[in-house]
């Protein structure tokens, strides 16, 4: 069980990544962001997290170009 890795909320992913709920809904609504239902709350995976980051990341190289 300690090596379980916890999902995250979605306040928590806006915390982390300095957003707001809405910008983190648009994002699960585009596809960018792969969340599920636990119950009425929904919840995001470390490495979903991760892969948004890193589509900012390639998103910006493009951009600056």
């Amino acid at each position: 069980m300690d090596n379980e890795v916890k999902a995250l909320t979605i306040p928590e992913i806006c915390r982390r990544n300095k957003q707001g709920r809405t910008t983190i809904y648009a994002e699960i609504k585009s596809g960018r962001l792969k969340s599920y239902k636990l119950g009425r709350s929904r919840r995001i995976r470390p490495e979903d997290e991760a892969a948004l980051q890193l589509s900012y990341v390639e998103q910006a190289k493009g951009t600056s170009q």
